[in-house]
């Protein structure tokens, strides 16, 4: 799937002529569980309760670039170093921001 997202974005930054745009990456936390306490204690289920989700727009071509999520609940910055070789990489993207507490920040 995230090899498709990253396919779409090359061919919308091809028809749009845009060859080196700008990043913006912003994650989300949020839990998982519909369940009661009560019933996952006693089901004696342990499952990870949180899931991170990261996002990362070219605003030039207007679209997402890539997607990820994870189940812990990992730092922001963390979570977006995961991402930083597949942004250099591609070869599309000379600039980063970072979204974090409603405060853009440039890397």
């Amino acid at each position: 799937m995230q090899e498709l997202i990253e396919y779409t974005y090359r061919v919308i930054a091809k028809l749009k002529g845009v060859t080196k745009g700008i990043a913006i990456i912003d994650t989300t936390g949020f839990k998982r569980s519909h369940a009661s306490s009560h019933y996952e204690d006693r089901i004696s289920r342990k499952r990870k309760m949180y899931a991170k989700v990261i996002a990362v727009y070219g605003p030039d071509v207007d679209a997402v670039f890539t997607i990820g999520v994870d189940y812990d609940a990992m730092h922001d910055v963390r979570m977006a170093e995961g991402s930083l070789n597949r942004i250099a990489d591609s070869g599309l993207l000379m600039d980063l921001l970072v979204i974090r507490a409603s405060t853009p920040q440039s890397l």
